[in-house]
C-alpha cells in the first residue's frame, strides 16, 4: 500500500549507519534550537511569570554564550579531535538548558 518504486525519499538509505547517524544529530540539534528558541520563552513567561522583557533578556544571555563559545569549538575542528569538541558543546547545551528554571528576580 506504502510501497512504491521510485519513492521521493527513500528511507533504505538510513540502514548506513553514517546516515543514520547523521539524521538522528540533525533533529537533535533542530529540536533542541526550536525547544530554545520557541517554547522555553513561552515556558518562562507561562509557568515562571517571566515578563516578555525578561524572558527576551534570557534568551540574549544565552544566545551571547552561544556567540562566545562557538570560536572555541569551531577552532578545534580543524584538527582529528573536533568530534569530541562538538559532542561536548551538544551536551553542555542540555546541561545549561536543563539549569535555567527558577523564579524571576
Amino acid at each position: 500500500m506504502f510501497a512504491t518504486d521510485h519513492p521521493i525519499v527513500d528511507l533504505r538509505v538510513l540502514r548506513y549507519p553514517q546516515i543514520w547517524a547523521g539524521s538522528l544529530l540533525a533533529f537533535s540539534v533542530g529540536a533542541t534550537l526550536y525547544g530554545g528558541i520557541v517554547i522555553f520563552p513561552q515556558y518562562v513567561q507561562g509557568a515562571l511569570g517571566f515578563t516578555a522583557t525578561l524572558s527576551g533578556e534570557l534568551i540574549f544571555v544565552r544566545a551571547a554564550f552561544i556567540a562566545v563559545g562557538a570560536p572555541l569549538v569551531v577552532a578545534p575542528l580543524d584538527q582529528r579531535q573536533g568530534r569530541h569538541a562538538l559532542f561536548a558543546a551538544h551536551r553542555f547545551s542540555f546541561w545549561s538548558g536543563s539549569r535555567n528554571s527558577g523564579s524571576p528576580g
